[in-house]
């Protein structure tokens, strides 16, 4: 009875001003439990977006929702995925997300893309289920397809004495060489640098030190101004690698930052926006999207589509010139972001791509001709999650139910004060249901 006399009436009533009446009408129930419950029903009213004012702003510098009520735009195609409203909302009010965005599939079909809070700093513009957010370490799983694919394509890296073919086996660190980027003059390189392949990049098997802060980098390369992502390549060349290569596996960001200047050089050779365009053309294009635009630290640079990132540290100037400095959460720690090639995409744009590619080996997930997994792809599951300033996010592959999921963020977990479980939460209480299988607490 509440859904619906609140479903009905949404673009003319408040949360607040039905408050009152939902608290009758649902005697017993908690506080927070009646919130959560007209949000979720004002978040079914379909056609347009309800509007809500802004909530305060707290000591951390980001929203403090209480019992403001929080805007939601987008679509759910299945009855089975309405809790995710529910889930979302008490999950922002717990952690004070600003903005969040949900999509769901299933069969390569986009059964829920939802969008909830706010895009801007003014909060003014509710989020949209389609905008563009950046995703952290998810990269790195599209990452792993793009390398593979350029692998299979033929690409080459392009050197003055000619083009070198890509392997698994391709030593990478004397191609920068032959491009002229080389350690600072009287510092010793590590004769082990000479032997990473990109296989070991790939699977965190290389043993690249951890890269400092950029205040750090810049001091130890003498620059004045933010460290580019060859000053990157430059202080890994100086600094001795912490095992042998392919001796054993530790996470390392450093070694997709290698990766992604090695496949922008080599797409340059083709497109004119270098690695960008290869993701949007050969990786996404296939899946059934080109939803990727380059996500620059400065906001005035982004694409329309791109939201502003928050964290704790809002004042904190990351490391540019004196004169020119942006939010840690737009630039990402102590760097200038744009040295790792950022981009941002959608949460609908990651679902297709799970619901094509096999995680990230580069190899198609459904057999075209007969339908089904394709020849060798096991019916497991995959999670991959990510994490920096001004976004977390996280990715859920159920390869044999081709159920897919992607939950992305506008802030990171510095000062959270409860623990961002949003991912996990959904998946057990909704995902598994929706493939037939008994929920979890």
């Amino acid at each position: 009875m509440i859904s619906k006399k609140v479903t009905n009436g949404a673009r003319r009533l408040t949360r607040r001003a039905v408050l009152g009446k939902g608290m009758q009408l649902v005697g017993g129930l908690a506080a927070g439990a009646v919130l959560t419950a007209l949000d979720s029903c004002l978040a079914a009213a379909q056609g347009g977006v309800v509007r809500y004012p802004p909530p305060r702003i707290g000591p951390d510098g980001c929203p403090q929702w209480g019992d403001t009520p929080i805007p939601v735009t987008g679509f759910i195609k299945d009855e089975a995925l309405r809790g995710v409203d529910d889930l979302v909302i008490r999950s922002m009010r717990e952690c004070n997300t600003p903005g969040v965005v949900v999509a769901v599939s299933q069969k390569g079909v986009v059964t829920l893309s939802r969008g909830y809070g706010y895009k801007d700093h003014k909060l003014q513009v509710p989020m949209p289920a389609d905008a563009m957010m950046r995703v952290a370490s998810v990269v790195k799983v599209i990452d792993g397809t793009a390398m593979r694919l350029m692998i299979k394509k033929g690409f080459s890296f392009p050197t003055p004495t000619g083009a070198v073919p890509l392997k698994l086996d391709t030593r990478v660190f004397p191609l920068f060489a032959a491009k002229g980027i080389r350690p600072p003059r009287g510092s010793a390189e590590d004769p082990r640098l000479s032997r990473i392949t990109v296989e070991h990049l790939l699977k965190h098997t290389a043993g690249l030190p951890g890269a400092p802060s950029g205040w750090t980098l810049a001091r130890d390369l003498n620059l004045s101004l933010a460290p580019t992502g060859e000053d990157i390549l430059r202080w890994l060349m100086c600094h001795p690698l912490q095992f042998n290569p392919g001796e054993k596996s530790s996470y390392s960001n450093e070694a997709y930052t290698v990766l992604h200047h090695l496949m922008h050089a080599a797409a340059l050779a083709k497109y004119r926006d270098g690695y960008y365009e290869f993701l949007r053309k050969e990786v996404l294009g296939p899946a059934g999207s080109m939803d990727l635009v380059r996500s620059p630290g400065r906001p005035s640079q982004r694409h329309p589509r791109d939201v502003t990132y928050w964290s704790a540290d809002q004042g904190r100037p990351c490391y540019l010139s004196s004169a020119d400095r942006i939010p840690l959460c737009d630039g990402a720690d102590d760097f200038d972001i744009d040295a790792y090639l950022p981009w941002a995409i959608t949460a609908p744009a990651l679902c297709q791509y799970l619901s094509f590619w096999l995680w990230d080996e580069g190899v198609e997930l459904i057999d075209a001709k007969k339908g089904g997994l394709a020849k060798g792809v096991n019916n497991g599951i995959g999670v991959f999650g990510g994490a920096m300033p001004g976004t977390l996010s996280s990715i859920l592959q159920a390869r044999w139910s081709l159920t897919n999921c992607a939950v992305i963020t506008n802030r990171g977990t510095e000062h959270m004060k409860v623990k961002w479980d949003l991912p996990d939460r959904i998946n057990k209480r909704i995902l598994l249901p929706y493939q037939g299988l008994p929920a979890e607490q």
